[in-house]
């Protein structure tokens, strides 16, 4: 049966300056996460590990980026259901959004290995997990490692599975939360029993796809006009943060596989809080906050060019010690958010608003497409 379209609402059509927030709120707690390891390794003490401990539960800023990414299409494809060729529009959208930076990123990856080899610590390739590398399926390097050629872009292959399992349910007209819950729930089942011997490209197959459908159903219940009161939302978020940073899953299987709980509960509940106070967020300035959201995907994705290049620097300093860690820290994480506005504001949205105004010009007719589908990244992170 074809889904029903839920009212649009004025929140929906001007888009959600609290889920902007969240989502820069999200990147730069990755950046803390790598760029407290950066300090501590090159920085800190012999053997010691000063901000690595603290910092280390900033790697759940990807169990927020999920659910900001359930929602946002959800939310951003209201007033494209039922039009021809949705499907088809839904995912174009998607890649406009998602690759150009990211094979950006990676075509400079995949030169600075070849060229300048002795300046990665990772630097084994072979063909064919190059291709994976740009095709978003994971793939296990020469070393044996199963990560993308740019690793944070782990969760890129996870997006990328998400946005094709969506787009099937527009193709085929069903319900997107009911169809969506069944079919992740099943991939989270499976994820369970998984091994290290399971082919790298199954790594899809894992519980963490559960918090793109926490964020879905968030967006059916802001349409269907429910929120949770301003001063319980608060209370939520502050306990979402404390339960975030009192975490701590390090390495420990047992605990990766119940990530989506540890750390994508927090993530839910401080998605919730967000657009639960929407409208006390929207009467604010909230201008640097907004700008590092939707630089978000551009700051995720050149974290790991930015912070060398500030270790480097650093180095020449010689600065050792707690406060050479902590001046590491501060400057990593300003020049990783400095950068990724940068690349933002030069090259991403250039690029993303010369492919759209492209999809735009041969779409007939070109669908409405609402809310937030522009300013959305991943994880996208």
């Amino acid at each position: 049966m074809p889904q029903q379209v839920p009212p649009e609402t004025s929140a929906h059509r001007k888009g959600y300056i609290g889920v902007q927030v969240l989502r820069g709120l999200a990147a730069m707690l990755v950046v803390l996460f790598h760029a407290a390891i950066l300090a501590d390794e090159r920085f800190g003490t012999r053997g010691g590990h000063i901000f690595g401990p603290f910092f280390r539960a900033g790697a759940g800023g990807v169990d927020i980026f999920f659910p900001i990414s359930g929602f946002v299409m959800v939310i951003s494809t209201v007033g494209l259901l039922g039009e021809p060729r949705a499907w088809r529009t839904f995912l174009e959208r998607r890649l406009i959004r998602i690759v150009p930076l990211y094979w950006i990123a990676t075509t400079l990856k995949l030169l600075i290995v070849l060229l300048v080899p002795a300046v990665v610590l990772h630097s084994a390739i072979s063909p064919g997990y190059v291709v994976s590398s740009y095709f978003f399926i994971f793939a296990a390097n020469p070393t044996g490692e199963v990560e993308p050629l740019v690793p944070v872009a782990w969760t890129l292959i996870f997006e990328m599975f998400f946005y094709v399992c969506f787009a099937l349910t527009i193709l085929f007209r069903v319900s997107q939360m009911r169809t969506l819950a069944i079919v992740m729930g099943l991939v989270a089942i499976a994820g369970f029993f998984s091994t290290p011997q399971w082919p790298a490209a199954l790594r899809v197959i894992d519980p963490i796809v559960l918090e793109f459908v926490a964020g879905m159903l968030i967006a059916r219940w802001t349409l269907a006009g429910r929120k949770l009161p301003p001063v319980t939302a608060g209370a939520l978020a502050a306990l979402a943060l404390l339960a975030l940073f009192a975490t701590d899953l390090g390495r420990d299987p047992g605990l990766q596989r119940i990530r989506f709980l540890l750390w994508g509960l927090p993530g839910f509940a401080l998605l919730a809080a967000a657009v639960s106070l929407e409208p006390w967020i929207a009467a604010r300035n909230w201008r640097l906050p907004r700008l590092i959201g939707d630089a978000s995907y551009a700051i995720y994705i050149s974290q790991g060019f930015t912070l060398p290049v500030v270790a480097i620097a650093l180095g020449w300093i010689g600065l050792r010690g707690p406060l050479g860690a902590a001046v590491a820290l501060i400057t990593a994480s300003a020049a990783c958010a400095a950068v990724g506005v940068m690349i933002y504001r030069g090259i991403e949205r250039p690029i993303t608003r010369a492919l759209g105004r492209f999809a735009k010009a041969r779409a007939k007719p070109a669908p409405r497409y609402a809310g937030l589908a522009a300013p959305d990244a991943a994880g996208v992170p």
